[in-house]
């Protein structure tokens, strides 16, 4: 009888606390817009590709917990110790406080650990981002550090603009997969599409749609179409954004090519470039 009675109170004791423990996350989950609201935000969303989702974070006893999900759209606000994710297909981009810059590409996941005037600190958990650092790097690029399963990864720069990423398994097949469709051409690829947003058309005769990752081949014709824009990474680390209802070129680009004098050549047909020189243009 004794023994019995106790197995009860027992069990009864388990069920209580884990009705407690229950009632304990859903009261969390529900101040967790209010405990967000209450702290200052670092960032907001300035692109959305595809569907970006944050898990907030809340306070208990000091520490933090992350706690319900929500879809990101243009104008959310980010804030410390945010979970931010990507889904396959979708790209977000992040603009903080000190104008740094986070584009997160897709199946991506990261954690904003730091961020102050003084230092910040995000780790990239999966997937790759690219990071264009703004006023903590200017003041001391130490400050700026990118945290990933690997290691660190700190500037070296005031200024820096750089793609992080992290492998599962194989790298190599990882990368062919983000590469994009292969033309059946012999014409070497000589630029990456870094950055992107709304329609932007490669090819004349042949046309396919761009994406960040895709590849740029030698002599290619580029438009954009209305609030469009896209930006490309050369091999010699020169950059063209493609602005809005913009058309251009590819003439000539050469480098590091066996026997042959490094150049590039573009023609803007119509709207506007924002170029960066790279290696070519400084020598």
């Amino acid at each position: 009888m004794v023994n019995a009675l106790q197995h009860e109170v027992t069990t009864r004791y388990k069920v209580w606390q884990q009705c407690l423990m229950l009632l304990s996350f859903v009261v969390a989950l529900l101040f967790a817009p209010c405990v967000n609201a209450a702290s200052a935000a670092i960032g907001k969303v300035v692109y959305v590709d595809g569907r970006g989702v944050v898990q907030q974070s809340i306070s208990v006893r000091g520490s933090f917990m992350l706690g319900g999900r929500k879809a990101l759209k243009i104008g959310d606000k980010v804030f410390l110790n945010d979970m931010l994710k990507t889904l396959d297909g979708g790209t977000l981009k992040i603009v903080f406080f000190d104008g740094a810059e986070i584009t997160l590409r897709p199946a991506t996941n990261i954690y904003i650990e730091k961020y102050s005037q003084k230092e910040a600190k995000v780790e990239v958990i999966k997937g790759g981002v690219r990071v264009v650092t703004g006023e903590i790097a200017k003041r001391d690029p130490r400050r700026y550090k990118i945290m990933t399963p690997k290691g660190l990864v700190t500037v070296r720069k005031k200024v820096s603009d750089f793609m992080v990423r992290v492998c599962t398994k194989d790298c190599d097949r990882e990368n062919k997969k983000l590469a994009g469709p292969k033309m059946k051409t012999g014409l070497p690829v000589i630029a990456k599409v870094v950055a992107l947003q709304g329609e932007v058309i490669v090819g004349k005769k042949f046309k396919r749609r761009l994406r960040v990752g895709y590849p740029v081949y030698s002599t290619e014709h580029i438009s954009s179409a209305k609030n469009s824009f896209a930006q490309l990474q050369f091999k010699d680390g020169s950059s063209v954004t493609v602005q809005a209802e913009s058309a251009f070129d590819i003439s000539d680009y050469r480098f590091n090519e066996m026997g042959r004098e490094n150049r590039s050549i573009f023609k803007l047909l119509k709207g506007g470039l924002r170029f960066v020189t790279g290696l070519i243009g400084k020598n």
